[in-house]
């Protein structure tokens, strides 16, 4: 023939290693993330993870920057777990496991953006102590730094633990706005109406994210973590 197109030929050829960059890129994030779980429990940190757990009467460790991060390796190793489950089906759904191979990455970025925030943030505060002992700042500007460093360093922690549910501040946002709607209407007027309501809004998100809309809501002073206690208790117990 006369005349052949082979621009196809260059398509394919650049396609089948774009798919095999890909596959290795996963590859490479799934063997991290296997070892961060496995140096998890192997260096002790997950023993220790419970028992501060244990003794944590005042809330002070579950706030930590500790604890963030013990807490998404966790949710690192449930997702491995799922991963692995949906491997290892005959009939494997090759889009499930991009699902899995995409939170996975995403928790193990985040994890390594919020070490490094935190090493950041932590030299940014001694920094702000050094000022104040030589002077160059007053006690009330360094409260200011410190309150405004530690506002940066709470975002940080809440962008990890939104990663691990797969959430993002836009998500966050919506959810808790309707929700703390709801709860000033509860507040107000402990009606059926409004009670049915944040039942049916819990009850439409996974459970992981149902807790941590709540644990905000407690956080930020919108409800008593009774009130949290009897919504996870009544709405959540089937879920």
């Amino acid at each position: 023939m006369w005349f052949e197109d082979n621009s196809q030929d260059g398509w394919d050829g650049k396609h089948a290693d774009m798919e095999e960059l890909k596959e290795k890129s996963s590859e490479d994030f799934i063997n991290k993330a296997r070892e961060i779980v496995d140096d998890f429990h192997s260096s002790g940190a997950f023993d220790e993870h419970e028992k501060n757990k244990r003794i944590d009467e005042h809330c002070e460790y579950r706030t930590s920057s500790d604890n963030r991060i013990a807490e998404q390796i966790l949710q690192l190793e449930k997702v491995l777990e799922e991963y692995d489950q949906a491997y290892s089906d005959p009939y494997r759904d090759f889009v499930e496991l991009d699902v899995y191979v995409s939170r996975i990455k995403l928790i193990v970025e985040s994890l390594d953006e919020y070490r490094s925030k935190l090493d950041y943030y932590e030299k940014k505060e001694r920094t702000i102590h050094d000022l104040y002992d030589s002077g160059k700042i007053s006690g009330q500007e360094m409260d200011d730094r410190l309150t405004e460093t530690g506002f940066r360093k709470q975002r940080a922690g809440t962008r990890t633990e939104m990663a691990g549910l797969g959430m993002t501040y836009d998500d966050l946002g919506e959810i808790s706005d309707r929700f703390n709607h709801l709860a000033i209407d509860f507040q107000i007027d402990d009606n059926g109406d409004t009670r049915h309501k944040i039942f049916l809004l819990l009850r439409s998100m996974d459970r992981d994210k149902a807790i941590y809309i709540l644990e905000q809501a407690v956080m930020d002073g919108m409800i008593s973590q009774s009130t949290a206690d009897y919504l996870i208790e009544h709405t959540l117990r089937s879920h």
